[in-house]
């Protein structure tokens, strides 16, 4: 059905403008999701590497423990037989 007077083409365009808005909205949201899923995954990511960086600081820390015992046995092993 065609429009002819002012008002009825003022309430077409007001249901078309309530749903362009509506049509924006569920875009901005669409959006929103969008971004909070990508910042989800790079935030797990940046878990994973700070997780595996702590593993490494503590692995070193027991080589370092390892290596002190070590060089404290072999040197009372030199001092044994030194006698």
């Amino acid at each position: 059905m065609e429009a002819n007077t002012d008002r009825e083409i003022l309430i077409r365009l007001d249901g078309q403008i309530e749903r362009l808005s509506e049509s924006i909205e569920r875009l901005g949201k669409s959006i929103e999701d969008m971004e909070e899923k990508k910042i989800a995954v790079m935030e797990k990511k940046i878990d994973e590497l700070l997780s595996w960086r702590e593993q490494i600081k503590g692995g070193w820390k027991l080589a370092m423990l390892f290596w002190g015992l070590a060089a404290v046995g072999i040197g009372l092993i030199v001092k044994h037989f030194m006698k």
